[in-house]
């Protein structure tokens, strides 16, 4: 499971991405601590993990 499906399934259900990484490492869809690895990658490289969905969306086109 990546950063994108992870924030997707942040905003379906309507919780900080580090909520919903923090639920997948619970269900075992992530490795132990790899909500916080992800998201301190993330932080680094993009200020947020909204932003980093955001800059992908706008790469990506919406439509």
């Amino acid at each position: 499971m990546g950063d994108l499906e992870i924030g997707y399934l942040g905003r379906i259900f309507g919780v900080s991405f580090w909520a919903a990484a923090r639920r997948c490492e619970d269900l075992e869809l992530l490795p132990r601590d790899g909500a916080a690895s992800l998201n301190e990658k993330l932080v680094k490289e993009y200020d947020s993990p909204e932003k980093r969905a955001d800059r992908w969306v706008c790469h990506h086109g919406k439509k």
